[in-house]
């Protein structure tokens, strides 16, 4: 399985915290298994008010639920950048936004970024968090044999951001066997977590 073609999403909001963007290279959201498969094109995505969980490969791989799951990727690749523009907060990894499943053997060659040119949020900045991982941007299950080899570069203005090479945060998740190699950076009026491997852990 391969999608190679290139992805941008815009999604706005009146009210803040209503609407959540969860948008992949491959998948948005997945809750099955998938093995043998490759995102290759690149992903951008722009938001007002918005929540988002960008991912090269797949925004979020999700526990399991009454949709299934949980989801299980294996043997899989994303080669193209993930980039997320905001002005509230966010999650962007090189392959997944957000992991609550399983990801086996895979690997992410493609930057990560974050960028916020004003927050515009009702309250303040330090209720809200972003974070980047040049692999994935929050971890909360189990990746094994997992590489980055992009950057991953995090910058808000009054949001706390974390930022790792290979996972930005991780919450009671379990990464092994894995690395990352690519360029760290983060820039934030308020508090930074940086790591060449997880920002937050």
């Amino acid at each position: 399985v391969t999608a190679s073609g290139s992805i941008d999403v815009s999604n706005e909001a009146l009210v803040e915290g209503v609407r959540t963007t969860e948008a992949g290279g491959l998948v948005g959201v997945n809750f099955g298994p998938i093995s043998g498969a490759t995102a290759s094109g690149n992903l951008t995505v722009s938001s007002a008010l918005v929540n988002s969980f960008v991912g090269g490969f797949v925004g979020t791989n999700g526990r399991g639920s009454d949709s299934g799951g949980p989801g299980e990727i294996s043997e899989a690749a994303a080669t193209g950048a993930a980039s997320y523009a905001t002005d509230l907060e966010g999650v962007v990894g090189g392959f997944a936004a957000r992991n609550e499943g399983t990801i086996t053997d895979a690997f992410a060659s493609g930057d990560a970024s974050l960028s916020m040119l004003a927050f515009n949020g009702s309250t303040s900045g330090a209720n809200y968090a972003s974070s980047v991982g040049g692999f994935t941007g929050l971890n909360s299950d189990t990746q094994t044999r997992t590489a980055a080899r992009g950057s991953a570069s995090g910058q808000t203005l009054s949001v706390p951001v974390a930022v790792g090479g290979h996972t930005g945060t991780q919450f009671s998740g379990t990464t092994r066997d894995s690395y990352a190699s690519g360029d760290v950076s983060a820039s934030s009026f308020a508090r930074k977590f940086v790591g060449g491997l997880i920002g937050a852990l």
